[in-house]
């Protein structure tokens, strides 16, 4: 790719203002002191354009946004310096809390749903994606649907936006993963439990993994699979081999986020031209980055480059 700077596209069709909250010990039923609270708006794919401009990346962001507080959301892109073009529908934002357990390193999320989207939603919406996605490089479609949205949508988004010189990441779960991924995209990540929910058993060892993500996904056409595995680290795997990066030993401040930071340091080092094993460090780098973070941070340049050179990586056989 030489010195050129791709475009990092990212959609998001529910976001929320993230609201992130701090205590020593949560007891349930029971009197809660913060210790500290952070709040911005997010979603998935918001987090990792975030993240990638921490990084010095340039990104843009695209989805849903909602009318009545609409923005929130571009004023806080703004403050970012992040382009964006939203597909704007009635409502507001929804408002996700996260509760950090200080001792426990713990988090409980309590997450709205969104508001429904109107019944018209679905060809506008698609038409608008695919203008913009003519802009980018790599595009990023994640996390969960408002109310009123197709269990499909994703498959949809895939297949009408294909188009040569553009990769494809899909970062869902449940449904909308198991649907989005019969289009083929590109790259998708995956975390260890959602994996084993898609194919209804438990997973072991690094080998079986990777065995399983090569039998699934990249024999079927997709070209990479990277699977998070928490504060354990990642595998990654294509056609020709896999790795298994550990992670990093760090005092964690926060877990929100750490899996869109993974992405768009997956997404940084397609940028940088790295092959699959500096994807996969890029990866735990840029995450762990985030981790070191309170609430709802993401990584930075700084923490990127610390924690980059000491990712302990290994192949492996399959």
């Amino acid at each position: 790719m030489g010195n050129r700077r791709i475009v990092f596209g990212t959609v998001t069709l529910n976001p929320c203002i993230d609201k992130t909250v701090t205590v020593k010990e949560f007891t349930v039923s029971g009197l809660n002191r913060v210790i500290s609270s952070f709040q911005q708006p997010a979603g998935k794919g918001i987090n990792s354009s975030i993240a990638f401009n921490n990084l010095g990346g340039n990104t843009f962001c695209t989805g849903i946004n909602y009318s009545l507080n609409k923005s929130v959301l571009e004023k806080f892109l703004d403050s970012k310096n992040i382009k964006y073009d939203f597909f704007t529908v009635p409502g507001e934002l929804r408002t996700n809390l996260k509760i950090f357990d200080l001792q426990k390193n713990e988090v409980t999320e309590i997450n709205e749903r969104g508001h429904k989207v109107p019944d018209d939603f679905e060809d506008k919406f698609l038409s608008k994606i695919v203008e913009l996605s003519d802009g980018f490089d790599v595009l990023l479609l994640a996390g969960s649907v408002p109310q009123g949205v197709n269990k499909d949508i994703y498959e949809k988004l895939i297949n009408s936006v294909k188009k040569p010189g553009l990769k494809v990441i899909l970062d869902a779960d449940g449904e909308f993963f198991a649907n989005g991924i019969k289009a083929l995209p590109h790259i998708i990540k995956p975390n260890k439990y959602e994996l084993e929910l898609y194919i209804g058993e438990t997973l072991g060892s690094d080998e079986e993994i990777a065995r399983v993500s090569r039998r699934e996904f990249i024999e079927k056409g997709i070209e990479i699979v990277c699977v998070s595995i928490g504060p354990e680290g990642a595998v990654i795997v294509d056609d020709n081999s896999a790795y298994r990066a550990e992670g990093i030993k760090v005092d964690v401040k926060g877990t929100v986020g750490a899996g869109d930071s993974m992405v768009a340091g997956i997404v940084y080092g397609i940028d940088r031209g790295y092959e699959l094993d500096g994807l996969l460090r890029s990866a735990v780098a840029s995450a762990t980055a985030s981790i070191v973070k309170e609430g709802t941070e993401l990584c930075d340049l700084e923490g990127y480059n610390k924690f980059f050179p000491i990712v302990d990586i290994r192949p492996i056989k399959i």
